[in-house]
């Protein structure tokens, strides 16, 4: 059985996130993941704080389309940790993502984000 996932479970963004990419057109990268922000003005407060003797300082760069994000049943965001939203290019890499996550699809098109959330049980 095929089951079609929600759009309140996989979604696009309304607008294009912003990233931070120095002179070299190389964004920044904290090792963990390339920080995204909603806006120019967020992007260009979090600038300085990821200023680099040999490149500089980063500037604001908008991504050429709107992000896709993963959201549960009981609402909780797809992330690595707790510490941030994971934001994906396309709706196959988000649900990929899911799957990797060990969330689960319901018949219903949302997802369970894990077998212990009352929020979350059909």
């Amino acid at each position: 059985m095929t089951i079609t996932v929600s759009p309140d479970a996989i979604g696009a963004l309304a607008n294009p996130c912003w990233l931070l990419a120095y002179s070299n057109s190389m964004p920044v990268d904290t090792g963990d993941s390339i920080p995204h922000f909603d806006t120019e003005h967020a992007a260009s407060r979090e600038a300085a704080r990821y200023q680099s003797d040999r490149l500089g300082t980063p500037a604001p760069q908008p991504l050429p389309s709107p992000c896709f994000l993963v959201r549960a049943r009981c609402g909780y965001f797809l992330d690595e940790e707790g510490a941030c939203q994971m934001h994906h290019e396309t709706a196959d890499q988000a649900a990929q993502a899911a799957k990797d996550y060990g969330w689960v699809l319901l018949a219903d098109g949302t997802y369970r984000c894990d077998e212990d959330c009352d929020e979350c049980q059909p």
